[in-house]
């Protein structure tokens, strides 16, 4: 059974009333990428917290889905805080090259991972910390970054995404143990889903947050 995107009927709604709010915008300003970024996160919520499931409902993974240096990659909706964006990234010296830096998230500091590194993918990397000056300000602005907000078992951190795709239901069956290139490298990525023909590696959000490589060795 070929995963699709959700199109129950109150997803239905939601497109359509995002279609007549283009439609009415059109000639002036449309909608910021940050106010499209809370309508597809409010989604992303509902679908955590919508009652009477059926058993049809039980039998799917929701997922969002998202690319990172060419990869395409998706995690449990469930373990989805928020689709974040961030221009100004702390960069803390001595500290794993998978971990981009800190952050302040709504009053507290957040963890930044970077997948590229911590998944050995082609495609540019953040500067190395231990090569910022360490006479100028550890405040390095960014260009403007999209982070997803991950939690799992009360421990929480952003991954950065290149480009954010689709919110998807998979069937059960239709997850499979992740190819060997995946699962020689790391436990994080444990299954995966063909969508379109194209792989979707599934983060396992816990083995994600507890990575032995983000761990901070504070003797250096």
């Amino acid at each position: 059974m070929e995963p699709a995107p959700l199109e129950n009927e109150q997803w239905a709604q939601f497109k359509q009333k995002a279609e007549k709010q283009k439609i009415a915008t059109r000639g002036r300003d449309g909608i910021s990428d940050e106010e499209k970024e809370k309508i597809f996160f409010e989604r992303a919520q509902s679908l955590k917290i919508e009652k009477g499931k059926t058993t049809e409902d039980e039998d799917l993974v929701k997922v969002i889905s998202f690319h990172v240096a060419g990869e395409f990659f998706g995690i449990e909706v469930k373990c989805l805080q928020e689709v974040y964006e961030v221009s100004q990234i702390t960069r803390i010296p001595c500290t794993p090259k998978v971990l981009v830096g800190l952050i302040n998230y709504r009053g507290a500091v957040l963890t930044i991972i970077n997948l590229r590194v911590l998944f050995n993918l082609n495609g540019e990397v953040l500067p190395d910390q231990n090569e910022v000056d360490e006479n100028e300000s550890r405040q390095h602005a960014v260009s403007t970054k999209k982070i997803l907000i991950v939690e799992s078992l009360d421990t929480r951190a952003g991954i950065v995404i290149d480009k954010l795709d689709n919110l998807l239901a998979l069937p059960k069956d239709a997850i499979k143990p992740v190819s060997a290139f995946f699962r020689d490298k790391n436990k994080i990525v444990k299954s995966e889903a063909q969508i379109n023909a194209s792989p979707l590696l599934l983060i396992d959000s816990n083995e994600l947050l507890n990575d032995e490589r983000l761990i901070v060795n504070e003797d250096v």
